[in-house]
């Protein structure tokens, strides 16, 4: 008989993935190997596990972006207002 997963069990098995990776891989196989749940299982965790490494680039790009405004609006202002820049 083939046993499903509840919502609760996808979501837990998402996070795992999401935030453990390859630790979380093998909790869920740990937790699923003698059932007939394990594909499943295992695929909401490589869902979540993806979902993580696409937040962690678009997060790394945000800060990216951030760093490299600030630093040239701080550039900017220094060129602007530094009288020592003014030389001749």
């Amino acid at each position: 008989m083939y046993e499903q997963l509840s919502g609760g069990a996808k979501f837990g098995y998402f996070c795992a993935g999401f935030f453990l990776s390859l630790i979380g891989f093998t909790i869920i196989w740990a937790v699923n190997k003698d059932r007939s749940t394990l594909p499943e299982a295992l695929k909401f965790g490589v869902i979540g596990a993806w979902a993580g490494v696409a937040a962690t680039c678009v997060c790394y790009a945000v800060f990216f972006a951030l760093g490299i405004s600030i630093g040239m609006l701080d550039e900017l202002g220094r060129n602007a207002y530094d009288s020592g820049s003014l030389r001749f």
